[in-house]
């Protein structure tokens, strides 16, 4: 009976294969990750992503799925994710268990969007697995048979104006169509040292759901432009995405930017006072008062530095015996919504008392604010 079983559960998976293998296809090797063996294939003509996930081993595999949703799977180009088979869908929130027998197998077919000809990197996602939020298979594959894209991508900075630029035009013979899902039509993003993103020009920003679409001419431009943040200081990449090719964000372009930092005290207001209430301590706060929000990197989780110096001779740091967490950290200043830190003092003997205050964000080596206070 058992052999009946395991012969019954090699026939099903054969059948699955079926029309993969007669199809042309790109797979992936077959890859064997918590017990469970993953394959991930495309199929050019059909424009589908097929995403097997096998039982290779003699025993019951449990498996728990968090939520209605079994499988998930990603598009990149550049590196960058430009559509996810989830995005937009509700799965119901219910924990869900099952059991995968020896030789079972789950099958899904993705209908892939149209892409433009090139070059993508496709990662599938299994919720069942206790490694749901780690690719479960991934492959590589070359879009031959799909969209031209006659647009040309140009990219640049302007220091002075502290602007990026990104410029398209038509290199073709004929009328090209744009189609944008909704009024977002480009973005920008900046990329630290460490790859990790800190800023995109869309964060924030609502953007009407109306498709719309346009033709542009053979010759014709168009130009879309944004400022960078004022407040981020170094190297970093700067990304472009242009969303009018078949409504995919793509990647458009990208260079390296150097970025002063350019705020000023005019658009921060810093307080700071004594307060004996609960515990000894000194009272800080940074307001943003311009209407952007703006953000600061800081190198470590460390926010404010506070030293304090008495006409006795006591000399106290605020950072000092402390460990901060040593992982680049990004601040967001909102307009009219102050940020107020609590620094508890110690034990300090009578005297009269400065204390200097330095947000991180503003300046490491000009205090934001100073108070005096005795005890």
């Amino acid at each position: 009976m058992k052999k009946i079983s395991k012969i019954s559960a090699l026939v099903i998976i054969f059948a699955l294969f079926l029309p993969i293998l007669l199809a042309p296809i790109q797979a992936q090797a077959a890859v064997q990750k918590d017990q469970l063996q993953y394959y991930l294939f495309y199929n050019q003509k059909t424009n589908e992503a097929q995403f097997l996930v096998t039982n290779p081993t003699k025993n019951k595999v449990n498996l728990q799925f968090p939520s209605g949703k079994d499988f998930d799977l990603e598009i990149k180009k550049n590196n960058q994710v430009i559509w996810k088979a989830s995005e937009g869908k509700f799965y119901t929130q219910a924990l869900r268990n099952e059991k995968l027998n020896p030789g079972q197998a789950k099958f899904f077919k993705i209908e892939l969007p149209k892409l433009t000809n090139g070059k993508y990197d496709l990662y599938a996602y299994f919720e069942g697995s206790p490694t749901r939020s780690n690719p479960a298979a991934s492959l590589n594959i070359t879009v031959s048979n799909g969209i031209e894209d006659p647009l040309k991508y140009s990219l640049w900075y302007d220091k002075d104006a502290n602007k990026a630029y990104l410029l398209l035009q038509n290199t073709g013979v004929n009328y090209t169509k744009l189609s944008f899902p909704n009024a977002k039509e480009f973005d920008f993003q900046l990329i630290n040292n460490k790859g990790k993103s800190i800023w995109k020009y869309s964060d924030g920003l609502f953007y009407g759901q109306a498709l719309k679409t346009e033709w542009l001419a053979p010759g014709k431009t168009k130009l879309y432009s944004a400022e960078l943040p004022k407040n981020f200081s170094g190297q970093y990449t700067l990304k472009a995405y242009f969303n009018g090719i078949n409504g995919l964000e793509i990647p458009a372009a990208s260079i390296k930017v150097s970025l002063d930092k350019i705020i000023t005290k005019n658009s921060l207001s810093f307080s700071a006072w004594y307060s004996t209430q609960t515990k000894p301590k000194l009272v800080f706060s940074a307001e943003n008062t311009s209407n952007q929000v703006m953000k600061f990197q800081l190198p470590t989780s460390q926010i404010v530095e506070v030293i304090v110096r008495g006409n006795n001779g006591f000399v106290w740091k605020f950072s000092e015996g402390i460990k901060f967490a040593q992982s680049p950290y990004t601040r967001e200043l909102y307009p009219k919504s102050p940020y107020y830190s609590f620094i508890y003092l110690p034990e300090l003997p009578k005297g009269n008392y400065k204390a200097e205050i330095y947000y991180l964000g503003y300046s490491k080596t000009t205090p934001a604010v100073k108070t005096n206070f005795s005890i």
